[in-house]
């Protein structure tokens, strides 16, 4: 057993298999951050990213609207504390998504492309998860691009994503046949919103943004200058 860890302290901790030919390659988890407490009871104080052990004594993390994160192709806009709304680009114009029949599934996808990550299930508060509907704000776009998006969780972006098809004219080629882009009888009170939240400290998302340090260890040992 490991001892004299630090509550609240993230270690990184080396291990290896041990079998009857000798021991295995040593590999390092974590951060594994130890805590005093009984499951489900609040410990004191609020360390992520043990949702499930904040309890009433501890205030989730409010929806990332320090700035509306985006790239070329997916973009946040008028965030508040209680989410943003998804906009996603093509044919030359931004659009929203209709987020009536979007799973979450799609809506995490989103957090992990823009470097943030998506508000879990299980959260502490009444309404969690990464999906907010209706948005914070509806759009003023002319466009509502997609509808019933059913990402797996591995696509680079929700562009990728399968969505619902239908019959309608492509306006980036301007041709008539069975797509899944443009929903021209969608209204934007069903414009889909999303609250995702920074990095945790000392980790990197799927879409390269990093928090804040996390002490390193081996053996259960805080590392110098930790």
């Amino acid at each position: 057993s490991i001892t004299n860890l630090t509550n609240g302290v993230g270690y990184y901790i080396q291990v290896s298999a041990r079998n009857a030919r000798g021991n295995g390659t040593k590999v390092a988890i974590g951060p594994i951050t130890p805590r005093n407490c009984l499951h489900m009871d609040a410990c004191g104080v609020c360390i992520e990213p043990y949702y499930e052990i904040w309890g009433k004594q501890c205030q989730p993390p409010l929806c990332h609207n320090a700035g509306p994160p985006g790239n070329d192709q997916t973009r946040l806009v008028d965030c508040t504390p209680n989410g943003c709304r998804v906009e996603v680009f093509y044919a030359e114009e931004w659009g929203t998504i209709d987020g009536s029949s979007t799973t979450e599934v799609s809506t995490d996808l989103v957090c992990t492309e823009l470097g943030l990550r998506p508000r879990p299930a299980d959260c502490g508060m009444d309404v969690c998860t990464s999906k907010v509907q209706p948005a914070p704000a509806i759009g003023d776009s002319p466009y509502i691009w997609l509808q019933g998006v059913t990402c797996r969780g591995n696509e680079p972006s929700i562009h990728d994503c399968p969505a619902s098809m239908g019959w309608r004219t492509d306006p980036a080629t301007n041709e008539y046949g069975i797509g899944k882009w443009y929903v021209p009888l969608a209204t934007h009170d069903r414009d889909l919103g999303i609250c995702c939240w920074a990095p945790i400290p000392g980790t990197t998302t799927p879409g390269g943004t990093a928090g804040g340090g996390a002490q390193s260890a081996s053996q259960g040992t805080p590392a110098p200058g930790g």
